[in-house]
């Protein structure tokens, strides 16, 4: 499906900031004992990560990733034995509660003790760095202060003010932007066998992150979106068996009801915004649909169907009872 993806600075998209800052620090040959980049997920931290442990460590080149010689590739491959990632782990007794905790900080602080096996350097790359808890983030601080020799760290996180300001201000800040949605769909267009609307649908809906648009594709977002949107048009909302088996048939799925979330937001806001300026909808492939039904809404109502399908995507994870309230949201956009 894939056409090619190159695996170098130059292929980063959405980035010329941050991109440029660290080449900067690369060609000064300055490497901070910690580095710390912010943003959203998937808009190219981890990619920069493993881009800078590259430099740092390449054969052919001097603090520049030459992508092709032996260090290079098991950086990229994630076999290099010097460099190190942390991921935060489910808790065993609630496995959608994640965390970083300090024994795994403790592993690592020793390890560092030792010099490099094969590289120029010993990289630590952090991921989501926000769910390391006080304890653990209180026994980085003194390895971030002073790593040993030819060791630095790569903090990635959503935001620098999830993490205690004593870690912050040991670090190189550096934010990373959420990306344009014409450069993914421009990604999408150039790199995948897709159609332009798809294209241009997923880049709106990806909220900026190229690992959520790769992410919806793989889950077949557009044809989840013609499902829901067919069953959603025929939708018989005054009766209560109708709206009990449709969110019956969603909540299966989380997923599926992070997406179905999406779209209905989206769907509303086509309501509200086709009756001002047709050319700024979203959903423009069902243009004639939305004109039909526009004119039998409220503003008002339909604002208030919006915040309510807001409040519900942004405590998803931690809803319990998804299909109550999916069906709670279905009664309410049956309310005129």
């Amino acid at each position: 499906m894939i056409t090619k993806v190159v695996f170098d600075f130059d292929s980063l998209i959405g980035q010329d900031r941050a991109s440029w800052i660290i080449r900067s620090i690369l060609k000064k040959k300055a490497i901070p004992n910690a580095f710390l980049f912010t943003g959203k997920k998937g808009i190219g931290k981890s990619t920069v990560a493993k881009l800078i442990s590259m430099a740092c460590n390449c054969l052919e080149q001097e603090y520049t990733p030459c992508c092709n010689c032996k260090s290079c590739k098991k950086i990229q491959s994630g076999n290099h034995p010097d460099i190190i990632t942390v991921e935060p782990e489910p808790s065993p007794s609630s496995p959608d509660s994640f965390s970083i905790r300090v024994d795994k900080i403790r592993d690592i602080c020793s390890v560092i003790e030792l010099k490099p096996f094969e590289g120029k350097f010993r990289v630590i790359i952090i991921e989501d760095a926000h769910y390391m808890n006080p304890q653990a983030s209180n026994v980085l601080l003194k390895s971030l202060e002073e790593p040993p020799p030819s060791t630095f760290f790569i903090l990635c996180a959503h935001s620098s003010s999830l993490l205690l300001p004593t870690i912050v201000s040991r670090c190189r800040h550096i934010r990373f932007n959420p990306i344009d949605n014409k450069k993914i769909q421009d990604f999408l267009l150039k790199n995948y066998d897709i159609d332009e609307n798809s294209a241009f649908l997923i880049s709106i809906m990806c909220d900026g992150s190229i690992s959520t648009a790769l992410e919806m594709m793989k889950n077949n977002f557009i044809n989840f979106r013609a499902f829901f949107l067919e069953q959603l048009h025929e939708f018989n909302f005054e009766k209560i068996g109708y709206i009990l088996s449709f969110a019956e048939s969603v909540s299966k799925n989380k997923k599926h009801v992070a997406y179905a979330l999406d779209i209905l937001s989206s769907w509303i806001r086509d309501l509200i915004i086709i009756r001002y300026s047709r050319e700024k909808i979203i959903n423009k492939d069902i243009e004639n649909k939305l004109i039909s039904l526009y004119e039998n809404e409220k503003i008002e109502g339909l604002l208030n169907k919006l915040e309510k399908i807001l409040v519900l995507k942004r405590n998803l994870s931690s809803s319990i009872n998804l299909r109550l309230n999916i069906e709670s949201m279905l009664f309410n956009l049956a309310r005129k």
